[in-house]
């Protein structure tokens, strides 16, 4: 019975992923539909007067208070996640359960974005395992769960697409690369961790030699695009909003931080394992 269900998988991948992911995901967070405005949905979304007048969208990109009017919120640049607020502003008004069905079907394209990401790279199996598994995970419940975190699903879903195409380039600036350097530059415009991609690419070359071995003149042909567009984004957010950094160092101080991240490394690691006694919160002390 395994292997008949591996044979259908095999066949039609994205077709038995679209059924599983949709079900699965409708049935673990579809009464999210019936919540409302929580946290920080009210200064993004509510009490944010650009989400609501498609007509400003340009100033999304120029204007540092487009993305909050509360000051440590405003040091951020994340004009993808406005233009999406505002687009579900025009459609659903001030329902927000409009919002919430928004973010799952966003859920869902990132569920499905990994097949078509990690298909090539682990095989069509475990790529729609790690998809199903994905979609319902109460570790990575945050996406479905909180609006206020529809950035990490804008940028997570565009920089799946880009690593999707980035495996199947052929040639440097052919059709894939090209695709894979446009959504890589919507992911840095969505949530400023995406410039991760520019480090994660080149590891993906390494372990799997896709589209060929690092070692290969054409890499750096490859890989300049990405670290321009990052570079680019980065010199245009600090010009935004008029700093370097978003807000001060979490721990206090750069290495107090790098320390109590590693903490939250293993929390992370802890519930991916064990995804019991979640909160939405979670207090993790400085380190010295």
């Amino acid at each position: 019975m395994l292997t008949s269900i591996g044979e259908k998988i095999d066949k039609h991948p994205f077709g038995f992923s679209l059924i599983a992911v949709v079900l699965l995901t409708l049935l673990a967070y579809g009464g999210t539909v019936r919540n409302g405005f929580v946290w920080d949905d009210e200064t993004f979304i509510v009490d944010n007067p650009f989400i609501h007048d498609l007509s400003l969208w340009p100033r999304y990109f120029t204007d540092s208070k487009s993305v909050s009017n509360v000051p440590v919120l405003s040091n951020m640049y994340r004009p993808l996640q406005t233009v999406s607020f505002a687009f579900d502003a025009a459609l659903w008004k001030s329902w927000a359960g409009g919002f919430h069905l928004t973010s799952l079907l966003l859920h869902i394209g990132a569920s499905l974005a990994i097949i078509f990401a990690f298909g090539t790279l682990l095989g069509t199996r475990a790529a729609v395992a790690a998809s199903v598994v994905f979609s319902i995970h109460p570790a990575l419940s945050e996406g479905a769960l909180s609006l206020a975190a529809r950035g990490n699903q804008l940028y997570t879903i565009f920089a799946l697409i880009s690593i999707g195409f980035f495996v199947r380039i052929a040639k440097p600036f052919d059709r894939s690369h090209t695709f894979s350097i446009l959504a890589a530059i919507l992911s840095f415009l969505s949530k400023e961790p995406a410039v991760i991609l520019v480090i994660l690419l080149p590891l993906i070359q390494a372990l799997f030699e896709l589209p060929w071995k690092l070692r290969s003149r054409q890499s750096l042909l490859l890989f300049v695009p990405y670290l321009v567009g990052a570079v680019l984004y980065l010199v245009l957010r600090s010009a935004v909003i008029e700093a370097t950094w978003t807000i001060p160092a979490w721990g206090g101080g750069p290495w107090r931080t790098v320390l109590m991240q590693a903490k939250v490394f293993v929390i992370y690691l802890r519930l991916s394992v064990w995804p019991f006694l979640l909160y939405g919160r979670y207090p993790v002390p400085y380190s010295d």
